[in-house]
Formats: structure tokens, C-alpha cells, sequence
């Protein structure tokens, strides 16, 4: 054979022209080739029965497994030079001859001839047997993948054409190092045969079920029992050589099952895409994909016998695929268990489709996953194989049929009792309580007494485990056990709103260093806790067994209370996730001994409302739920608001602070109410009454009175406008307080400016009025009380007036009513009397005044929009007085303009046109009714209003 070789290369007939001869378009040299093949099969077989195979001690061709990936198909063959006394299966150029064979797209019609050498070859492959199945393997998977690229980018499947512009980028790369590696030994004719064509030009009908079988083959001979597929040849094979083959292929089986699982997701939009049919009725495809059910049928064919034989790797090599397959990290999610993919979920189809992997059988793979992962992709040090198992079985769970999983029941429960042992990273154990809550969801009740006191078992000791990630974050203040806080810097800070890629992106850097905590994983535990555990607690323990459920929630409260405690910017969603679960807990009454005392003190906390405005609504819930369960827990708030305000000052202790407990108490007292349903506490409106009133006989308490004008807008909310009459004059009379007080101490600073010159217009003022209040506009307490009764007078003008008939009767007062051209009227007549001005007009007036003489505060030119039903004063602090003029300019504007139309709207508001506002061709018959949107957004706004500090953005 060696001297056949050295004529053909003096000759100057390479092994590269002799496997290139049919890119010249010659037909004759495929045709050749082909006898070639069938002569060199026949040598392999001839040789293997006629030669004496070397002894293991002699020198042969050595190899390394590392190295199976690196064959480079274009290096050219007359570099690896032939190897006395070795068969032709071993020699170098054999197999660099048939992977750079397969590497050609252009002459892929050769394919099959020389997938069959290998095929029919495999019994005498002897000690290479494992390096020749990997190499071609991988490479026949290579060619699927790129026929498949192929075949979406010319069908349109591929959503861009960055697919064409990648392959063509990655194989000139190929071919530029090729070139410049051996330039010196190739011909500018030569070159040509370098050209970067991905996408081959021909194909045989049905090259894609070609390079199936031809997988299907290889791997089926190594991995099963090969005597039933070549007992014919009557071939000895050495079973050491086998093991190895078979050693090599489940070492790659992943990437295999990326191949197939590509396919059989094109199979499945071929089937279910129109321009697929489309495209193919115009015949613009070189790619021809057959009969999709063949594909289908060999699919199945190829990883049915796997997947019984070696399930554990079949498996495995799934979890792998899951996680190439997922999502794009740039989508935004929210949960903390993630969404599967689409891709990912028709690798769910593709395992349901395999006829022995049964439900029962799936789950004791993935147990035995669990507890010995494979060692696959070792160059991927970021890959939990656990979890992306836990993940495709969690979505594996979703789908298939209740009754299947309930006949594998107790299969499922060993998987549940076994992965509290195995130590699984957080993720995992998030998934862990996915399955169990998916199984409780389709099936939520067990006729086995003993099966469901399991069930309650286990999940015992899911939510525990869960429990103890959420409370990682914590540590201990004493040598007190019970005595837990947020540790004050956290590691890793987590974005409550995106969980599940913090998930995914803090997974990685976890493994790598394996002893990280996981304390970076506490806000997931929170928020999954929040979404499942009242439900889910709820269906596993029956109504006569909830008792059993209290001692894990006051377990479990151990860890969320501390959190609840810490008002901090960096425990804001640790925070939420606990709210939440509070919330969704208190929702169940039996639940309350377990929440009751924890929840009342936090909320007289004075720091209660340190919070997110995302949080209020879940509070509102917790604290409808405490009031409403029992009868007592209301009265004991109402008590102590009496208890606050009957007692005297102490002269031994400090007044401010005092006065702040009792706006804090009336403050929550108006939260109770607020957070109640309408006319709810109707019976208890004398004693309120008589709170406020209390409350308002106090003088120069601006921090209290504040709370107070609070409380009436509740009041307004959530009273029906027959039980507040008693209460209207009361109200009306403390926001004249309010107006007079402010009317006051502008006209005192005009006056000191007046007569003290501009130097001094700017300086903090005091005044003293008839009430007895002494005051500063400068003060940011009493401006708040300004703010506050300015909200509540937006809010009565804002509401129905079928809600508010009695603030009807009072509203002249504030607003105009007519033109101010009835005024000159009366002095034209020369009558005397002095007209009486709204306060709104009179405020508006002093107010620009001042801000003329202060144009770094003037907020004249900012404009507020008027609409029928909203609120206007949108802000929730101010730091000037100035702050509150477009508000009043605004109200002056709308209801006294020379071309306002004293029509009257639904809120009994006059409804205006001037050129001034955005909205020229408002008509009365399309105005929008106060509609329950409209109350959404005013109810927002109070909420918001509750809120303390600079966290209600």
C-alpha cells in the first residue's frame, strides 16, 4: 500500500485531489469515489481477517481522547504519514480522510457513501473504535446543525439574517488560518477549493434522515448490545475497546442531543408554519426536510433505546439542552422560578413523546440525577446540572396528565424526601416546592390517610429549608436564640424586580465559588414563600388538621419579622417579599395566632410607614384582615388613641414628643379606617368624632392637625355622606382656620416688606393671630398643614357632589361662583360694602405677589391640568408656601374666568373654557362620569400620602 502511495504523489494525484475530485464538476469523480469506498471497505474487512493484529506492547497510532474535538478537517492528509503494521482503521489519514469528506457541504451528495464505510466498518475498528465514533459523530452532528441553519434561514424561520452574516464571518476565519498554516504548499488553483461556502448547494431528497440513521447507527452499536445488529458477520468484538466507545459517545451525548433536539424543534414549526409552505411552493430550497413523520419517527427511534439503557445520561444530557435552550437574559421576568422558553418546552414534548419514558419512570431518572449528576461539560464550571434538571422536570410536571401523576405518587414523594438530603443549591430547593406545588394544584386531596399525613411531612421540611435560606440574610443582636436582624451589608445586593435573572446571574458565580452563602438568594425565598405558601398550606392540611400548621408559620415568622423591623433602603425587597406573604397569610383566619401580636406592633411602630408605595396595599389587606377576624383588636387602637388623648402632659417629659405620639396613633387609626370597606366602622364614628375634636382644641399643634385634615379625607372615602353631617362643620371651620392662617401670614409679610424694605421680604416671619397661633410659613411642619388642607379641599372638589351634598352649602366660601364683574357693579352704584372674596382668590392673589418679590421661588409659571373627577395637587411635600400658588391659581382660574360656562358637572364644578387650558373643545356630553378609575387613582393618591420619608417616588 505504501508504495501504491508513493506512484500516486510522484504522479501528482493527492489524497486532497482524489477527495476534491468532485468539486470540478466532473461527473465520472463521484462515481469513482464511490468504487473507491466499496474497495476500501472490502480492504478493512479483508485485512481484519487475514493480518495479525500488533500486540498491545508494540508502537501504533497513538491518541488522546482530549483531543477528539480538534481534528481539523481541512488539514491535509499527506501530513500524517502511513504507519507500518497497522490496519487501515488506524491509520491517520483514514480518519482525517472521512471527517474531511464529511466536512464538505459542496460535495454532501458523497455523504451516505461514506457514512455507510463507517457504518459497515464499526465491528473492525478495534482499539480506535472510540476515536473514529466520536469524531464522526460530532461531525455528522455539525453538518445536521448546519443544514438545519440552512434550511431556517432560507424558509424564513430565522428571524434575522445575522445567521448567514455569522456563518460566512466564522468560516473565512477557518479558511484565512488554513491558508496562512500551509500557503507555501497550495497553488492559487488549489485556493479555490477554500472558498467560504457554508450552504451547500446540493443535497440529496432526503439528507437529513441520511445523517440521522447514520447517528442512529453508530450510537446504537456502541451504546447497546452490537451481537443483534452484526451477529451475521460472526464478528469477535473486544469488549474492553466497546466499553471505551461507549464510554466516548455518553461523553457527548449532550452535544448529540443538541443536534437532535434542533431538529425536531424545525420539525415542529414545519409542521405549524405557514411560510415554510410558502416557501416551499416557490421552490426557493436546496434543503429538502422529507416527511416530517419519518424525522419524527427516527428521532424517537434513535433516543427510545438510549434513554432505557442509559437513562441517567439521557437525562442529563436533556438538563444540558434545557439550559442552552433558555431564555434570551435581556427579557424581562419576575418570578422567581423561570418561565420556560418555548424551545425549552418542546424538549418537554420530545422526552413525553419517547413511548418508555413513562411518568414513573422520568421521575426516578431525574432522582438519580440528582444524587450523581454525570460529569458532562466540564469546560462549563457555571453549569449546575441539578437545576437545569429540576427545571425541565418542574415544566415536565406542568403538562403531562393529573392521572399520570397520581399514579406516581409514591415515586415522586421518595424524589421530594430525597432532595432534602442532597443539599441542593437555593435554586434547586425553589424548585423542589415548584413540584410540590404543582402537584398539590392538580391534585389537591389524597384518599390514603397515610399518603396525605406524607405529603404533610414533606412539606414540612420543604418549607423549612425554604424558611432557612429566607432567614440567611439574618443574624443574631445577643446570645438570645430568638433575637434575629438584617445584617447591616449584605454581599450581594438583589433587585427585587427582575428575581429570576438575578437567579440565573448569581448561580453562576455561586458555583464557581462554592462556600458563597446563601444569603444572596433570601429575597427569591421571601418572594416564592409569599406566592405559594398560603395556598399551598391551606390544601395540604385539612380543616380539622390546621393546628398542625401553626408551630411551622411561627417558625417561619421567626425569619420575616426582622426583615418587617428594617425600614433600610437596602432591605427594600426582602421588605416587599415579606409584606407580601404577610399578606397573603392573614388572608386565612386560622393563620392569625401565628401573625396577630407581630403584625400589631409592627404597625404602631414608629417607623411603619418607612416604606415602598408598592407595599401599602398589601399592608391595607394585613390590617383589614387584623381588624376585621375579632372584635377587640379595633377597640384596643381606638383605647389607645383615647388613653393618649385624655391623659395630661407629663411636665417631666417632653411635649413635642408626646404630641407626636398622638398624631402617630390618630395617624394609624385613619390607616384602620382606610383600609377598611365602606361604612364599616359607621358605629364607632362618635367616638372618632370626638377624637378629632380632641385633637383640634389643641393649639399651635401643626404635626397633629395635619393627621386630623388626613383623617377627614379617609372619612370622606370610606363614610357613606349621611352619617358625616355632624362632621361638616368641623371640617369647614378648620380649613377657614387654615386659609385665615395662611391669609394672615401674607399679609404680615407684605406688610414687614412694605415697611422694612425688600431686604427682609425674604426672611422667616412669625405672626400671632386671634386664635392664638403662632406660626412660620417656613416652617416645614406647619407647611404641611397648609399642603393638607389644601389636599382635602381638592379632594371635596373632586368627588360628586352626590357624594358631598353638605359641602355644597359651604363651597362659595372657598371657590367663586360668579365674575368679578358683579363687584363693579356694586361700586358703580355707590354702595360702600366690600364684596366677599373666596379664599382661594384671595390666597391666589398674595401668593403671586410674594412670588414677584422672590423670582428664585416663583412657581407662577408652573401650570397645573384641571380635570373633572382628579385630583390636582399631586406632590407630596412642599419647601415654600410659593409651592402652593399654581394649585390656587388654578381653582381661581377655572371657576372665575370671562369665559368660563357656569355649567355645572358632575362634580359640581363648574366647567371651563379658556384659552389658557390644553383642552379647547371640551363638551359637556363627553365629560367622563366619576368612574371607578377615576376613584382608583384618588385612592392611590391617599395611600401615598400615609407614606413617610423619601421612598414614596
Amino acid at each position: 500500500v505504501a508504495g501504491k502511495n508513493i506512484v500516486v504523489i510522484e504522479e501528482g494525484f493527492s489524497e486532497d485531489s482524489l477527495i476534491n475530485f468532485s468539486e470540478d464538476e466532473f461527473d465520472s469523480g463521484s462515481t469513482l469515489q464511490s468504487q473507491l469506498l466499496k474497495v476500501l471497505q472490502r480492504l478493512i474487512v479483508l485485512e481484519h481477517r487475514v493480518m495479525t493484529v500488533p500486540e498491545e506492547n508494540e508502537t501504533g497510532f497513538e491518541f488522546v481522547i482530549t483531543d477528539l474535538e480538534q481534528i481539523n478537517p481541512q488539514q491535509p492528509m499527506t501530513s500524517l504519514q502511513y504507519l507500518h503494521s497497522q490496519p487501515i482503521t488506524s491509520q491517520g489519514m483514514f480518519l482525517c480522510a472521512v471527517i474531511r469528506a464529511l466536512h464538505q457541504h459542496c460535495a454532501c451528495k458523497m455523504h451516505p457513501q461514506w457514512i455507510g464505510l463507517i457504518t459497515s466498518t464499526l465491528p473492525y475498528m478495534g482499539k480506535v473504535l472510540q476515536r473514529v465514533v466520536v469524531s464522526v459523530t460530532l461531525q455528522l452532528c455539525r453538518n445536521l446543525d448546519n443544514l438545519i441553519q440552512q434550511y431556517k434561514y432560507e424558509t424564513g424561520l430565522s428571524n434575522s439574517r445575522h445567521v448567514y452574516t455569522f456563518f460566512l464571518f466564522a468560516n473565512l476565519i477557518i479558511y484565512l488560518n488554513v491558508y496562512l498554516a500551509v500557503r507555501s504548499k497550495f497553488t492559487t488553483n488549489s485556493m479555490l477549493h477554500f472558498r467560504p461556502l457554508w450552504m451547500a448547494s446540493i443535497t440529496p431528497p432526503d439528507m437529513i434522515l441520511t445523517l440521522l440513521e447514520g447517528i442512529t447507527t453508530i450510537i446504537h452499536y456502541c451504546l447497546l448490545d452490537p451481537s443483534t445488529q452484526y451477529h451475521q458477520l460472526l464478528v469477535n468484538v473486544d469488549q474492553k475497546y466497546l466499553f471505551e466507545a461507549r464510554s466516548g459517545i455518553l461523553s457527548i451525548l449532550h452535544m448529540i442531543m443538541s443536534s437532535v433536539t434542533l431538529l425536531w424543534s424545525i420539525l415542529h414549526q414545519a409542521d405549524s408554519s405557514e411560510k415554510i409552505t410558502a416557501a416551499a411552493a416557490a421552490s426557493v430550497t436546496t434543503i429538502n426536510l422529507g416527511s416530517t413523520k419519518n424525522l419524527r419517527q427516527q428521532i424517537l427511534e434513535l433516543l427510545g433505546p438510549i434513554s432505557m439503557n442509559h437513562g441517567v445520561h439521557f437525562m442529563a444530557a436533556v438538563a444540558f439542552v434545557w439550559n442552552e435552550r433558555r431564555r434570551n437574559k435581556n427579557t424581562s421576568r419576575t418570578k422567581v422560578i423561570p418561565t420556560a422558553s418555548e424551545e425549552q418546552l418542546l424538549l418537554v414534548e420530545l422526552v413525553r413523546s419517547i413511548s418508555v419514558m413513562r411518568t414513573e419512570t422520568v421521575i426516578q431518572t431525574v432522582k438519580e440525577v440528582l444524587k450523581q449528576p454525570p460529569a458532562i461539560a466540564k469546560d462549563k464550571k457555571h453549569l449546575s446540572l441539578e437545576v437545569c434538571m429540576l427545571q425541565f422536570f418542574y415544566a415536565y410536571i406542568q403538562r403531562i396528565p393529573v392521572s399520570s401523576l397520581v399514579d406516581s405518587w409514591a415515586t415522586l414523594l421518595l424524589l421530594l424526601k430525597d432532595s432534602i438530603q442532597l443539599s441542593l443549591p437555593a435554586p434547586g430547593q425553589f424548585l423542589i416546592l415548584g413540584v410540590l406545588n404543582e402537584f398539590i394544584m392538580k391534585n389537591p386531596s389524597l384518599e390514603n390517610k397515610k399518603d396525605q399525613r406524607d405529603l404533610q411531612d414533606v412539606t414540612h421540611k420543604i418549607v423549612d429549608a425554604i424558611g432557612a435560606i429566607a432567614g440567611s440574610s439574618l443574624e443574631q443582636t445577643t446570645w438570645l436564640r430568638r433575637n434575629l436582624e438584617v445584617k447591616p451589608s449584605p454581599k450581594i445586593m438583589v433587585d427585587g424586580n427582575n428575581l429570576e435573572s438575578d437567579v440565573e446571574d448569581m448561580l453562576y458565580p455561586a458555583l464557581e465559588t462554592s462556600n458563597i452563602t446563601p444569603s444572596v438568594y433570601s429575597v427569591h425565598a421571601l418572594t416564592l414563600l409569599s406566592e405559594v405558601l398560603a395556598h399551598l398550606l391551606d390544601m395540604v392540611f385539612y380543616s380539622d388538621e390546621k393546628e398542625r400548621v401553626i408551630p411551622l408559620l411561627v417558625n417561619i415568622m421567626h425569619y420575616v419579622v426582622p426583615y418587617l423591623r428594617n425600614h433600610s433602603a437596602h432591605n427594600a425587597p426582602s421588605y416587599r417579599a415579606c409584606v407580601q406573604l404577610l399578606s397573603s397569610l392573614s388572608g386565612y383566619q386560622y393563620t392569625r395566632r401565628a401573625w396577630k401580636k407581630e403584625a400589631f406592633d409592627l404597625f404602631m411602630d414608629s417607623s411603619f410607614f418607612q416604606m415602598d408605595a408598592s407595599c401599602v396595599n398589601h399592608w391595607r389587606a394585613i390590617m383589614d384582615n387584623l381588624m376585621t377576624h375579632d372584635k377587640t383588636t379595633f377597640r384596643d387602637l381606638m383605647t389607645r388613641v383615647a388613653v393618649a388623648q385624655s391623659s395630661s402632659l407629663n411636665l417631666f417629659a417632653n411635649r413635642d414628643v408626646e404630641l407626636e405620639q398622638r398624631a402617630m396613633l390618630l395617624k394609624r387609626l385613619a390607616f384602620a379606617i382606610f383600609s377598611s370597606e365602606v361604612d364599616q366602622y359607621q358605629k364607632y364614628l362618635p367616638d372618632i368624632q370626638e377624637r378629632l375634636v380632641e385633637s383640634l382644641r389643641l393649639p399651635q399643634v401643626p404635626t397633629l392637625h395635619s393627621q386630623v385634615f388626613l383623617f377627614f379625607r379617609v372619612l370622606l372615602l370610606r363614610m357613606s355622606p349621611q352619617h358625616l353631617t355632624s362632621l361638616w362643620p368641623t371640617m369647614i371651620t378648620e380649613l377657614v382656620q387654615v386659609f385665615l392662617l395662611m391669609e394672615q401670614e401674607l399679609t404680615a409679610d407684605e406688610d414687614i416688606s412694605r415697611t422694612s424694605g425688600p431686604s427682609v421680604a425674604g426672611l422667616e416671619t412669625t405672626y400671632t393671630g386671634g386664635n392664638g397661633f403662632s406660626t412660620s410659613y417656613n416652617s416645614q411642619r406647619w407647611l404641611n398643614l397648609y399642603l393638607s388642607a389644601c389636599k382635602f379641599l381638592d379632594l371635596a372638589l373632586a368627588l360628586p357632589s352626590e357624594n358631598l351634598p353638605q359641602f355644597q352649602m359651604y363651597r362659595w366660601a372657598f371657590i367663586p361662583e360668579v365674575s368679578d364683574d358683579s363687584g363693579l357693579e356694586v361700586r358703580r352704584q355707590g354702595t360702600h360694602q366690600r364684596e366677599f372674596k373666596p379664599y382661594v382668590v384671595r390666597l391666589a392673589k398674595l401668593l403671586r405677589k410674594r412670588a414677584k418679590k422672590n423670582p428664585e421661588e416663583d412657581s407662577s409659571g408652573k401650570t397645573l391640568s384641571w380635570e373633572p373627577g382628579h385630583l390636582l395637587l399631586t406632590i407630596y411635600t412642599v419647601r415654600n408656601i410659593e409651592q402652593l400658588l399654581p394649585f390656587f391659581n388654578v381653582l381661581s382660574q377655572v371657576f372665575n374666568s370671562k369665559v368660563t360656562s357656569r355649567c355645572v358637572g358632575h362634580s359640581g364644578s363648574p366647567v371651563l373654557y379658556p384659552n389658557s387650558f390644553p383642552n379647547k373643545d371640551i363638551k359637556m356630553e363627553n365629560q367622563k362620569t366619576f368612574s371607578s378609575k377615576a376613584r382608583q387613582k384618588i385612592e392611590e393618591m391617599v395611600e401615598k400620602d400615609f407614606l413617610e420619608g423619601v421612598i414614596k417616588t
